[in-house]
């Protein structure tokens, strides 16, 4: 007589090839995912940096020193700070603007975004 099928042994080592296959799908996936908001963070970020370099362009207004404040974007409030320096050309100012996520994260000097600009004064 002779028998068909799988033994007991031959499913376990099958389940557990499948287990092991599924474990590393799901970890991919989780990858992925923390990839993607931290890829969502840094873009807000940038988007953050670049209109208010638009705005301090725009402006006119350059005076030497610090500036710190607060930015609305993608649901979440952004705080900046931006320091004026003066370049050995007078008719140029330096520009760095750092964007932080948070006030805790601005305190720690744990920046988001960082741009440096050159503008006529």
């Amino acid at each position: 007589m002779k028998q068909t099928g799988f033994t007991l042994i031959e499913v376990l080592v099958a389940l557990s090839i499948a287990s092991v296959g599924l474990i590393g799908l799901i970890k991919a996936q989780t990858q992925n995912t923390q990839n993607l908001e931290i890829l969502q963070h840094k873009t807000l970020a940038n988007l953050v940096a670049s209109n208010l370099a638009v705005e301090m362009r725009l402006s006119h207004k350059h005076p030497l020193g610090f500036k710190n404040g607060e930015y609305q974007l993608g649901r979440q409030s952004w705080y900046w700070q931006s320091k004026t320096n003066q370049t050995p050309n007078t008719e140029i100012v330096k520009l760095s603007l750092s964007v932080f996520s948070s006030k805790q994260r601005m305190n720690d000097k744990q920046t988001s975004s960082q741009l440096d600009l050159y503008l006529n004064k």
